[in-house]
């Protein structure tokens, strides 16, 4: 079990090295790499989403720089109903979320990789890496 001072301690150490959330849990044996995907959807209420089948629009994709995607790990896929949809390997670290709101525009709708890590599939999106 992680007490609050530690999960304070892996927030503070992942902002301040630039790191992501569940790296620094994992590293710190407070969780598995995939039981930390459980915990965010589950604490979170944020949906798990198969970057290998998810459908891209090239519109979501263009409401951010490249150089942003890359530094957050971050695919917007789709903009519904006036909020960027965006799946993000750590969606509760880096501030990644209001980043890409001031980036976009719009309201954010966080999604969690099941699988992968979405610099895995950025150059699909961004050919030309920052």
């Amino acid at each position: 079990m992680i007490s609050q001072v530690e999960a304070d301690q892996a927030v503070r150490a992942c902002l301040a090295e630039g790191r992501l959330f569940r790296d620094v849990l994992v590293e710190r044996d407070f969780f598995r790499d995939d039981t930390f995907a459980s915990i965010v959807v589950a604490l979170g209420r944020i949906t798990l989403v198969d970057l290998a089948t998810i459908e891209v629009e090239p519109q979501a994709v263009q409401s951010i720089p490249a150089e942003l995607a890359y530094s957050l790990g971050a695919l917007p896929f789709s903009l519904q109903h006036g909020a960027l949809k965006v799946v993000l390997n750590d969606p509760v670290g880096q501030g990644g979320i209001d980043r890409i709101a001031k980036a976009s525009g719009v309201p954010i709708r966080p999604f969690f990789p099941k699988n992968r890590d979405v610099r895995d599939v950025l150059p699909r999106w961004y050919p030309k890496a920052p």
